[in-house]
């Protein structure tokens, strides 16, 4: 299979599987959407949609760094699409999927590759100094559940 039609068959893959995971577990989120109130449920939202644009402005900053341009949209459609990889079994999907869609806009492999690792690495750091320092507030007890 030719690099150019492997990054479409990994959204396409990554989407059809994410369909199927929410369906199955659509009895178990039914129930329970009544109890969640619209504010929270906009706010939560807000707050989900506020961080993955945080994680796609510092992969594009170290893209940018790194030596790849990409322009805002084509940055958009990169990182996005290629995390629906996630979605398909076996973690290299999403790596695989930014380095071919990345491809359409001039990025080197290697680039987008060190930028994704890039990423995980402050975004695996980000969570350790939040639970470092969250984790105290909650209580000795919180650890054990």
């Amino acid at each position: 299979m030719s690099g150019v039609g492997l990054a479409p068959r990994v959204v396409e893959a990554g989407s059809a599987r994410a369909a199927v995971l929410f369906a199955e577990q659509w009895h178990q989120v039914e129930p329970l959407l009544g109890r969640v109130s619209v504010p929270v449920l906009l706010a939560a939202t807000f707050a989900v949609c506020a961080g993955h644009l945080a994680t796609f402005l510092s992969w594009r900053a170290l893209l940018v760094d790194l030596g790849a341009r990409l322009p805002f949209t084509g940055g958009l459609r990169v990182f996005f699409l290629g995390q629906l990889g996630k979605y398909v079994p076996g973690s290299i999907w999403p790596a695989v999927a930014q380095m071919e869609l990345g491809r359409d806009y001039r990025v080197p492999q290697r680039v987008s590759g060190a930028a994704l690792a890039a990423t995980l690495v402050m975004s695996v750091g980000t969570g350790l100094l939040a639970a470092v320092l969250l984790v105290p507030l909650a209580g000795a007890s919180a650890l054990g559940r």
